[in-house]
């Protein structure tokens, strides 16, 4: 979904090559990209709680572990994208070259907001649970501190982006922590409930929750393939 939603946008509408068949507009691809960040935050939350909730202590090999396979991702880039401008492109390697890799983003002009939110994400979690709470208070703090992060970012002027689908992440471990209920119920209900909810947020916004709402922008005008142009407010 994400890719499918960066290769609809990557392509403009005023662009002569623009090859996308009119009938792809009802499909709204260009929002896919969010949603497929929502699922996979709601996916990371329910995982991780489930492998930290039945893990009885979270020693140092564990969490070291856990770093290696997190960052084992980005270290592999960096070190591709460095041998590739020492041969093509020496003039690239500047300092800000080294302020990029140490903020977590990636080169060149793309910051790598995903990775440096799962970063802040797994480290509240490990932590979380290296606390002796109870799991009701490890997944109300996790919500708590996601609100607020969401406002914070918000009015910081931050791209919605960075804040849109938080609040799926401590939703997933929610559903992991009621997972014994979850599964006692009828499981076509389960799925009527879902597409009915998918349908709600389908029509208000692709990418917020409905506990967002109370945090959106003014309503925008869209272009017909959806993306927002000029807000009413004024603003471009």
């Amino acid at each position: 979904m994400i890719i499918i939603g960066h290769t609809y946008n990557g392509y403009p509408i005023d662009n002569p090559h623009f090859y996308f068949p009119s009938w792809l507009n009802y499909l709204q691809l260009g929002y896919w990209g969010g949603m497929g960040v929502g699922i996979f935050l709601f996916l990371s939350g329910y995982g991780l709680f489930c492998t930290l909730g039945n893990k009885t202590t979270i020693d140092k090999s564990y969490i070291i572990s856990k770093i290696e396979r997190l960052f084992k991702p980005f270290v592999i880039y960096w070190i591709v994208e460095i041998f590739v401008l020492a041969i093509f492109n020496r003039e690239e390697l500047t300092i800000q070259l080294l302020r990029e890799i140490v903020s977590f983003s990636i080169h060149p002009d793309v910051e790598n907001w995903f990775f440096k939110v799962i970063v802040v994400v797994y480290v509240i979690t490990i932590i979380l649970f290296r606390l002796r709470i109870k799991d009701s208070y490890r997944i109300s703090l996790f919500f708590i501190l996601s609100i607020a992060y969401l406002v914070i970012m918000r009015e910081l002027g931050f791209g919605h982006w960075w804040y849109d689908n938080i609040l799926a992440y401590p939703l997933g471990a929610l559903v992991s922590y009621k997972y014994d209920w979850f599964s006692k119920q009828n499981t076509f209900l389960m799925i009527a409930i879902g597409f009915c909810l998918m349908f709600i947020m389908f029509n208000i916004h692709m990418n917020v929750f409905i506990l967002h709402l109370s945090f959106m922008e003014k309503p925008s005008v869209f272009d017909p393939r959806g993306q927002a142009m000029l807000t009413l407010t004024g603003k471009i």
